[in-house]
């Protein structure tokens, strides 16, 4: 069967916009449809939690995939089966380490999250040329990835907010916070493994360590932002998220 590689991402896009709203609605927060219009795209919603005088516009973006091979028969992309059959995370074969590579090259990603941002902030505008009684309200843009496109990390964020003073916060749902932290060694272990192919250790080992450490620790998604210090309306998380990362 063939698999319809634009299908997957709007697909993909349509889950993440509803975990988004999911969450919200688990931490207490109510939201209001805004893309309604057929002729203007709008951003997805308007966010508020007891005082619906005080809220943010919220758009959910996806960065799907890392890129493409062949052709575009394979998407870097967990939501891709094809590719994942494709690479089989076998760290030592040479052709799925030249994937890798091509995967976390920087300049691929950081062009898909500007784009969407820039996007974002278009559809922000139309909001406000048709809804005079938004433009007051904080705008916060939340930036789901796929495993394959974490492009947020490896991005200097505060650069690019310079040039788009309309947003105020871009968000992502980190899972798992508490066990990246304590894993953070492990990591760098492996990160040596893979560069050194130290064959003193092995992934197996290390992974062994890393469920050891991970007993006791609960799974979390918490909100994730990152602000903009120079944005034209300021964005509080804490007004409207339980212990939410600050960056």
């Amino acid at each position: 069967m063939i698999i319809n590689k634009q299908n997957l991402m709007v697909e993909a896009g349509i889950k993440y916009q509803n975990k988004v709203a999911g969450l919200f609605k688990k931490y207490g927060l109510q939201y209001e449809a805004l893309d309604k219009e057929k002729k203007d795209k709008m951003p997805d919603y308007y966010v508020y939690k007891n005082n619906k005088e005080q809220g943010f516009i919220c758009e959910v973006k996806s960065i799907i995939s890392g890129g493409s091979q062949e052709n575009g028969k394979y998407l870097l992309s967990t939501r891709d089966p094809e590719f994942m059959e494709h690479i089989k995370l076998d760290l030592d074969n040479p052709k799925n380490e030249e994937i890798m590579k091509y995967n976390y090259g920087s300049k691929n990603l950081e062009k898909k999250l500007k784009e969407k941002l820039n996007e974002a902030v278009q559809q922000y505008k139309n909001l406000i040329r048709c809804k005079q009684e938004y433009k007051d309200y904080p705008f916060v843009i939340v930036i789901c990835e796929d495993f394959y496109a974490e492009v947020l990390d490896s991005y200097n964020l505060k650069m690019i907010f310079d040039d788009l003073q309309e947003i105020s916060a871009i968000i992502r749902l980190e899972k798992n916070y508490e066990k990246k932290q304590v894993h953070q060694e492990h990591l760098k272990k492996l990160n040596e493994y893979c560069k050194n192919r130290n064959k003193n250790s092995s992934v197996k080992e290390l992974s062994k360590n890393w469920e050891k450490d991970c007993e006791g620790v609960p799974d979390t998604i918490r909100f994730r932002v990152w602000l903009n210090r120079k944005a034209k309306i300021k964005f509080k998380p804490e007004n409207f998220f339980r212990n939410p990362i600050i960056d």
